[in-house]
């Protein structure tokens, strides 16, 4: 067979952590043996190695002779001043004894970038939006500043004492301090529903299952008057029994009740006072909630698995008779 070749590698940018899909188009590449049309389906053993900066893919699947389907490997390379280097792509031919052929490989130098992931919005990837973990807490901040308290903050100033308790300095009282979150997998609301994405060509992608994730958070509530602490745990104690969701735009700035998720929203412990009245006549009180059932999908591009640019579907005969196949794109 003729020494293959590589066109192109979509996408050339994917996560550190690898287990992302590239496409790699070229030319001659060696086709597993076919299938037989009868009776239970073998192990097709592999006819195409795949390399990442010398470390095997995950996976490889040979959709044809100029198309390569294939799961990266995570980053194990080097960090120059802190940049992570570009690696090498090879393609090797597996023979049908599970040899590789020496004279059908085929190296693309500097072919793939691993990315770390983006902390924050930057304007040379705007496209990167907030993450699942920003985008609850926004959404739980605002609901505590229209329903309970407007002087409600999520980022305050730590300090630690010299006994070696945390101070917490806030300018304006009474406030609503939320702390958090501690992060949890949600077995509860865990599901193994994979989720389908529509492209504009008329192809889709199938995301994974996602990650479902509970997040725990501490409310503390600080005022310098008595009633006022009692009217604001009576405030919280009611919002947490009459709001059983919590509903999170993918824009705070831009509410849309099409795009809104509404996640479980619950109270895990009522309010317990931690500080009595001292000489400054601070009260202080603490509450624990937790927003469940938060699905975590790998949205990047990069992160999208089973790309197809054709599809058939089974679907069942209106009489109940045999499925027919019912090709989704010509």
């Amino acid at each position: 067979m003729p020494v293959p070749t590589i066109t192109t590698i979509t996408p050339a940018v994917g996560p550190t952590s690898g287990d992302n899909v590239v496409r790699i188009i070229g030319t001659n590449f060696q086709l597993p043996p076919p299938v037989p049309p009868a009776g239970p389906t073998p192990v097709v053993p592999p006819s195409v190695r795949v390399l990442f900066g010398g470390e095997s893919a995950l996976k490889v699947e040979v959709d044809s002779s100029t198309l390569l389907r294939v799961c990266v490997p995570p980053y194990r390379g080097p960090a120059v001043d802190g940049a992570l280097l570009p690696v090498t792509i090879v393609v090797e031919n597996i023979d049908a004894n599970g040899v590789l052929i020496p004279t059908e490989t085929v190296t693309a130098t500097d072919a793939y970038t691993y990315e770390r992931p983006v902390l924050h919005s930057t304007s040379a990837r705007p496209s990167e939006g907030p993450a699942p973990a920003t985008l609850v807490a926004a959404a739980l901040v605002n609901a505590l500043r229209r329903q309970v308290l407007a002087n409600t903050v999520l980022t305050t100033h730590v300090d630690y004492s010299e006994d070696g308790n945390m101070e917490v300095q806030v300018s304006k009282l009474p406030v609503l301090i939320l702390q958090g979150p501690n992060v949890s997998r949600d077995l509860e609301y865990w599901h193994n529903e994979s989720k389908t994405v529509l492209n504009p060509d008329g192809t889709f992608n199938v995301l994974r299952p996602p990650y479902v994730e509970r997040h725990a958070y501490t409310i503390v509530g600080v005022s310098d008057n008595e009633q006022e602490s009692l009217n604001m745990q009576n405030a919280l104690m009611r919002m947490f029994n009459v709001a059983k969701y919590l509903g999170v735009d993918l824009d705070p700035a831009v509410p849309d009740p099409d795009t809104r998720v509404h996640l479980v929203l619950q109270l895990t412990s009522p309010a317990t006072t931690t500080t009595a009245p001292s000489d400054d006549n601070i009260r202080t009180f603490n509450m624990t909630c937790e927003v469940r059932g938060i699905e975590i999908y790998d949205t990047d591009p990069a992160q999208l698995v089973y790309p197809a640019d054709t599809a058939v579907l089974e679907a069942q005969n209106q009489d109940g008779g045999v499925p027919e196949t019912i090709p989704v794109f010509p």
